[in-house]
């Protein structure tokens, strides 16, 4: 399970939906800027973002070698104002004579065409979440000497009618370690085909498919937008675009396209915790 790290533009997005406020698109916020796909077009009044994409990228680890020949990974975590990746890595790459499907295009999202070597290519850097098997939920974690124990949590009439705490005056007054969690955890599938088109992107941006490493994660909030980009033959073709895309979480993680050529998957949980502040 992959913690996510909350940025402030997935912040202030929540407080836009909590309280039914205007959302306000502010500039250099958005991935949309970052890579110059539908820069600075912003949502309808009263349409909000939702958080259903993701983008990864390999810059969010840093290796050194130990005294005794050991190799040390460390995570470069992000910072809550941080609104791109430390380096973006595109899902898919294919030249436009072998563009993706209008079926495999429905998964993907930021496209553009860029050159390399001299060949166009058709570039995809978000990708869907498949939300299908997400259930919000609450749970009540009870840490005890470092460890936790998870339970379902459930309101009873005593959340209705709660009964003020007895506060010392004097004294240390000891908060148990009890909280409660909003949970919404889902799970993000590489198949062995995504594997192998990630291995293709190394090969072309760097010659050499040992960058294909996915160690950030950034879960993006969007909003959906069809609009004609270009193809093949100086064509364009109508395509399912997101606009407004920011990043409302980062998640460290380490995935090796040359050890996961089967596939692989990584979890994740996004939402929030109170402490309970019962006194002990």
């Amino acid at each position: 399970m992959k913690n996510s790290n909350r940025t402030v533009n997935g912040v202030y997005l929540q407080n836009c939906l909590y309280q039914h406020l205007p959302f306000n698109m502010l500039p250099n916020t958005t991935l949309n800027e970052a890579l110059n796909i539908q820069s600075g077009v912003a949502p309808g009044q009263g349409v909000y973002p939702k958080t259903a994409y993701f983008g990864i990228g390999n810059g969010g680890i840093k290796a050194t070698t130990t005294s005794d020949g050991l190799v040390k990974i460390q995570a470069s975590d992000h910072y809550g104002d941080h609104a791109g990746f430390y380096r973006q890595l595109p899902f898919v790459m294919r030249s436009l004579d072998n563009d993706l499907t209008v079926v495999e295009r429905a998964r993907y999202a930021l496209r553009r065409v860029e050159t390399h070597n001299f060949i166009q290519y058709a570039v995809y850097y978000l990708r869907r979440l498949d939300m299908t098997n997400v259930v919000p939920e609450l749970q009540t974690l009870n840490i005890v000497d470092g460890v936790t124990t998870v339970t379902a949590y459930s309101p009873t009439s005593g959340n209705l009618n709660p009964t003020a705490p007895l506060v010392q005056s004097t004294g240390v007054n000891t908060v148990n370690g009890v909280f409660i969690t909003a949970s919404s955890k889902n799970i993000i599938v590489f198949t062995a085909d995504d594997i192998a088109e990630l291995v293709n992107v190394s090969n072309i941006l760097f010659n050499d498919p040992d960058y294909a490493i996915i160690s950030e994660i950034g879960i993006v909030a969007a909003v959906d937008k069809t609009v004609n980009v270009p193809s093949v033959g100086n064509t364009v073709i109508s395509f399912n675009e997101v606009i407004s895309a920011q990043i409302v979480s980062f998640i460290n993680t380490t995935i090796i396209a040359s050890a996961a050529g089967g596939g692989t998957t990584t979890e994740f949980d996004l939402g929030a915790t109170e402490p309970l502040f019962s006194l002990g």
